[in-house]
């Protein structure tokens, strides 16, 4: 099954120790997922990522000089419009985040392990991410003054920006090993991560249109019904036999 995109949605801000934004997941087999940037924030300082109040999972935390990048998963996120929030210990900061939500994901293992990269006062930041055919990498990248041009073969998702620092998220077709970069007019630090996400397996779970389902039970049902007159109609002619061979009887 493919991994299509479902949703994007992003947000920035500053000052206080939480981010939210609305989010709208639709489809079968969804995974949603949370990239996360900001400055002045050290590894473990974003302490959690919730969608409609169901806590998101981590795969990689990366902090170079003080600007952060951090990335969460869901699994079978609630469909319909609810918010994404993001949680930190330190308001001191800048930090902007987006959301991607994909169908045909594999609900058992979404994700394969994450790959982190950084430079301090470079032009380029690269990852190399092991990956498939039919997967999908996906990335997020926080940068200090540079405005990031994002690599070959990605095509750029998330945009955000906030007094001067920037985040943007990315996603490129799987193959055995995936090389992510970003770059920039001049030199300042990046931080990001990089992580495989995982198909479902053909034929895996579908969702019955509720017309076609009205259908389907509508038959069940008829169906149901001609075996039950069936077996009335056999009891009714039994009793009807037994109540003649009676009425037989009693004349002789």
């Amino acid at each position: 099954m493919a991994i299509v995109q479902d949703d994007t949605s992003s947000a920035n801000g500053a000052g206080a120790d939480t981010l939210s934004w609305a989010h709208t997941c639709t489809g079968s087999d969804l995974m949603l997922f949370v990239g996360f940037g900001g400055t002045d924030i050290d590894e473990g300082e974003v302490t959690g990522v919730t969608y409609n109040s169901v806590a998101m999972t981590k795969v990689w935390d990366r902090t170079q000089n003080t600007y952060n990048s951090t990335g969460w998963y869901l699994a079978n996120p609630a469909t319909g419009s609810n918010t994404v929030i993001v949680t930190m210990v330190n308001t001191n900061t800048r930090y902007m985040g987006g959301a991607i939500s994909f169908t045909g994901v594999d609900q058992s293992t979404p994700v394969d392990t994450a790959t982190e990269g950084a430079t301090n006062f470079g032009t380029t930041v690269t990852i190399d991410v092991s990956s498939a055919t039919d997967d999908l990498v996906i990335d997020g990248v926080v940068s200090g003054d540079q405005d990031p041009i994002v690599g070959a073969g990605q095509i750029e998702k998330i945009a955000e920006m906030k007094f001067g620092s920037y985040y943007s998220m990315s996603t490129e077709a799987g193959a055995a090993t995936v090389t992510m970069s970003w770059s920039g007019g001049g030199s300042t630090t990046w931080s990001m991560g990089g992580v495989s996400i995982n198909p479902a397996a053909a034929g895996g779970a579908t969702t019955v249109p509720q017309s076609t389902s009205y259908k389907l039970s509508r038959m069940r049902l008829k169906d149901d019904f001609i075996i039950f007159m069936k077996k009335v109609r056999k009891w009714f002619k039994e009793k009807l036999w037994r109540y003649q061979c009676a009425l037989i009887h009693r004349a002789t």
